[in-house]
């Protein structure tokens, strides 16, 4: 077999889930929208309101694993979603290794399928 991730996605579920980027796979609507998480966006909102900002990075870390992995939100809503909160995590916290580690997994994602990494296109039209 030739190396190097298929140049398209499999159906969900199809390849195992351990230490993959397979979880993240999502299906159906890719621009479904992510699931309501009251309870970590609460936590996020009493973490800014102190001025741990380490807490700040976990809260919003949390939030961002948990939008990243919703399997019912489709891949162009929830990577985008999950990328801000990782950039929001490590605005607060560069060292936070969570953030760290999944922000980059989400850029890889992109950069994968050759597309611009959000946050990061350059200005203006394409051409």
């Amino acid at each position: 077999a030739p190396p190097g991730p298929p140049a398209t996605a499999t159906k969900p579920g199809a390849e195992p889930k351990a230490g993959n980027v397979a979880p993240m796979m999502g299906g159906g609507d890719p621009m479904a929208p992510v699931t309501p998480t009251p309870e970590l966006d609460a936590a996020i909102a009493k973490a800014e309101a102190g001025t741990d900002k380490k807490a700040i990075a976990v809260a919003y870390a949390k939030r961002g694993y948990a939008r990243m992995t919703d399997d019912n939100a489709g891949q162009r809503v929830k990577y985008r979603v999950a990328l801000d909160d990782f950039r929001a995590a490590l605005k607060n916290d560069p060292a936070n290794k969570e953030a760290k580690q999944y922000k980059a997994t989400i850029e890889e994602i992109y950069t994968s399928m050759g597309r611009p990494v959000p946050g990061t296109e350059p200005p203006g039209p394409a051409k």
